[in-house]
Formats: C-alpha cells, sequence, structure tokens
C-alpha cells in the first residue's frame, strides 16, 4: 500500500513538474530575483520577444512575449530590484498545474483576496513558501492572457 502511494506521488510530481517545458515554479524564483538586465537576458534566450514597457508612477513594467505566454518584470525608477515577475497564460491546464506544482513545492494556501487597484475586482489566491508569495488569478480583461501568476519576495 505504501509503494503505491509512493508511486503515484512520484507520477503525481513527474507529470505536474514537466507538463510545461518552458517554466517551473523554480524558475520563477529565479527570475523574481534577478535584476532588469540579467531577466531581459534570459528571458531573451528562450526566444520571447519585447512587447513593451508601461511606465507607473515609482516603476516600469517591461513585457515579453512567445506565442501563448507574456511575463513581466517590474522595475523600480530609482533602478532598485523589485523582487517580482508576472506571468500570464491562456492556457488552464497549465495555470492548474502550476497551482498542483506550488503545493507539491511546499507552498501553503493563505487566503483568497480582491485587489482593489483591479477595475474588474479580480479575486488572488495567496500561496506562501517563506520569503515567496505567489498569487494565482483568472481574469477576462482583454490585456491579459486570461491565466496569470504573480511571483513576490519578500526580502524584510
Amino acid at each position: 500500500m505504501k509503494l503505491i502511494k509512493y508511486l503515484s506521488l512520484i507520477f503525481l510530481v513527474s507529470f505536474t513538474t514537466f507538463q510545461n517545458p518552458e517554466f517551473k515554479i523554480q524558475d520563477f524564483e529565479k527570475m523574481a530575483k534577478m535584476n532588469s538586465n540579467d531577466f531581459e537576458t534570459y528571458i531573451l534566450n528562450k526566444n520571447f520577444e519585447y512587447e513593451k514597457t508601461q511606465n507607473f508612477t515609482s516603476f516600469d513594467v517591461a513585457y515579453y512575449k512567445k506565442k501563448n505566454i507574456t511575463i513581466s518584470k517590474a522595475v523600480a525608477t530609482n533602478s532598485s530590484i523589485m523582487n517580482s515577475i508576472f506571468y500570464e497564460t491562456s492556457s488552464k491546464i497549465e495555470y492548474v498545474n502550476f497551482k498542483k506544482q506550488a503545493e507539491i513545492l511546499g507552498y501553503k494556501f493563505q487566503k483568497s483576496n480582491t485587489n482593489s487597484f483591479d477595475a474588474d475586482k479580480t479575486t488572488h489566491h495567496v500561496y506562501k513558501k517563506g520569503k515567496i508569495e505567489l498569487s494565482f488569478y483568472t481574469s477576462n480583461r482583454k490585456e491579459y492572457l486570461g491565466y496569470n501568476i504573480g511571483i513576490t519576495i519578500n526580502e524584510e
């Protein structure tokens, strides 16, 4: 019986971990810590194309696109590193697999909340492990691909 549970766990880890050949959650953790130059080099080497930069008061966001994926990184206007990235996909299967992968990697569901900065009051499902926070949310706004993951590393 223990052998069956063990083999099932190995199959689940293999299936969810290798479902998306492009990225794993560990890649998101690594990219979130990168400065904007290293991030740009890394993402361009994965054949993403620069799409645009959106300017805000205290930070800018650079967007890179490839097929049905957009990945973006915020950069503070004072050039400090913002330890976060955002990943968008049009694949609900990929989105669900990232949630499963997060749980396997030890992330714990914390809460669901609605962010006031979203015009459509999107519900975010927050998972945490140590200083790392993952925020999973869906959106039907045209500027998003539908299924989104925000990764933030709190260095405080």
